[in-house]
């Protein structure tokens, strides 16, 4: 498209795991660039500063037109949509290397502000803040639409990501979410941070192992489950939004590999987080928290 690839998602048929495909995807292709393409370039004397910009959007099936342009031999198949122009918009205006959502996208997944960030441009020796989408769209009325658009903080929202150095660093907490229908019931199956949605009617056993040196050892360990919920229905339902902590004791059969768990269940809309942190009877942390990124809410919404 010009001198950008449109990608549609589709996943598995259901709106939010599209969503969250796209913004995944989005991710690893800006820390590929980071890691990998310019670093590459730098090493071969390039000088110029090569970089990407990504813009997604979501439109319900309802709003997109898909339809065959140009003639036999010489065609595409594209779609047509308010929201397929936006995150046309998005991809132009987009930091280099960074991704910018739009308003619907942001509002299907109810993103909370942990992960994401106002777009600013430098004009005339100072920052201007960029709410919404310009050139500023206009509804039949002709009054102003005012779409808003949000950068996607790369750096926490990485960390959230499964990636090589998570999975083989011997320093850090190994978390595994094992889905249930019930605390006591088998596994259904196992979930990868912020890999789709989960569905209310499921909940999550969080499974930790770790190894502590020998000299830290000769104590109680504990280990800290600290929730984090975010979005509307979290707010609206709960006080505090349903935020709180457990604290357990950790099990070992040698004295330097350890485990515990902790049954949590999902109940609202949204990206949230479990923290989980190791620490002494003393309360002295032995392990720094790690994050564990979980999307929450039924994926009924169905796309072609």
């Amino acid at each position: 498209m010009g001198d950008a690839v449109l990608a549609f998602f589709r996943s598995d048929k259901k709106a939010r795991n599209a969503a969250i495909d796209a913004i995944n995807c989005g991710t690893y292709i800006v820390q590929v660039m980071n890691e990998v393409v310019r670093p590459y370039f730098e090493n071969q004397g390039i000088e110029d500063d090569v970089g990407i910009r990504i813009g997604i959007d979501y439109g319900e099936k309802e709003n997109v037109i898909w339809g065959m342009y140009g003639y036999s031999g010489a065609s595409e198949v594209t779609a047509t949509s308010f929201f397929v122009d936006i995150a046309a918009k998005l991809q132009q205006r987009a930091p280099k290397n960074r991704v910018l959502l739009g308003q619907s996208i942001k509002e299907l997944l109810d993103l909370p502000e942990d992960i994401l960030e106002i777009m600013y441009v430098q004009s005339k020796n100072e920052k201007v803040k960029k709410e919404f989408v310009e050139p500023n769209y206009r509804n039949a009325d002709g009054n102003q639409i005012n779409y808003k658009q949000y950068v996607l903080n790369h750096k926490k929202y990485i960390a959230l990501l499964p990636s090589p150095a998570t999975d083989t660093s011997l320093e850090n907490i190994k978390i595994t979410a094992c889905l249930k229908d019930n605390e006591n019931a088998p596994t259904k199956f196992t979930y990868y941070p912020c890999g789709e949605v989960v569905k209310k009617s499921l909940g999550i056993d969080f499974k930790v192992n770790f190894k502590l040196p020998q000299q830290e050892i000769n104590t109680e360990i504990l280990v800290k489950f600290r929730v984090k919920n975010t979005g509307k229905e979290a707010e609206k339902s709960a006080e505090n939004s349903g935020n709180h902590e457990t604290i357990v004791f950790a099990q070992t059969t040698d004295g330097c590999n350890f485990k515990a768990s902790q049954w949590e269940e999902t109940s609202y809309l949204g990206l949230h987080f479990m923290y989980i942190s190791v620490l002494d009877k003393n309360n002295k942390v032995l392990l720094n928290e790690e994050c564990f990124g979980v999307y929450v809410g039924d994926p009924l919404l169905e796309i072609d």
